[in-house]
């Protein structure tokens, strides 16, 4: 009598190791995608919130009205003419140059509580229709706001905005 012993060859090991090294590899990628998108995002938001920061204390300082207009995937900086009561928008190589994003990212702005359409706008529109959308005031007042600034395909979220002591604030992971 003659019993068969059945195992696993070498070659059948080895095949399973390479499987499950492709396959740590691969997840292993994947977060690592997903950590630079967060990065990225949160990078973009720091940005966001220093220029805020320096444009309301430049308007104090300068005793000049700044302005912020956000666009779908973008923003851009003005200041208020005193003379002629018009907004003109920062040129390029400013600090406030307009910002474009990119369509990985997708901004949502709330005023007063009421989420604002940003659809169809683009940067520098018609100059007699032009209106910033949040203001920095020259007495320190910077006007109340949520911006919610999403990074696709993985969809995370951050959020700046101004609290009850009109301060700019900065909330990750806003769901």
């Amino acid at each position: 009598m003659r019993t068969s012993q059945r195992g696993f060859t070498l070659l059948e090991l080895l095949v399973v190791v390479v499987i499950i090294g492709i396959l740590y590899s691969v997840m292993t990628l994947s977060v690592g995608l997903v950590a630079t998108d967060e990065r990225e995002l949160e990078r973009e938001a720091g940005r966001l919130q220093a220029l805020l920061r320096a444009a309301s204390q430049d308007a104090v300082l300068q005793g000049q009205e700044f302005g912020l207009r956000f666009l779908p995937t973008g923003y851009e900086f003005s200041v208020l003419d005193p003379v002629t009561g018009e907004w003109t928008v920062l040129p390029a190589g400013d600090m406030y140059a307009a910002r474009e994003l990119g369509e990985l990212y997708r901004l949502e702005l709330e005023l007063d509580g009421r989420r604002v359409d940003l659809a169809g706008a683009s940067l520098r529109s018609e100059r007699d229709a032009y209106q910033p959308q949040v203001f920095l005031f020259s007495s320190e007042d910077i006007s109340p706001f949520r911006l919610t600034i999403e990074r696709r395909p993985a969809g995370q979220r951050v959020r700046i905005g101004t609290d009850e002591r009109n301060r700019i604030e900065l909330v990750r992971d806003a769901r």
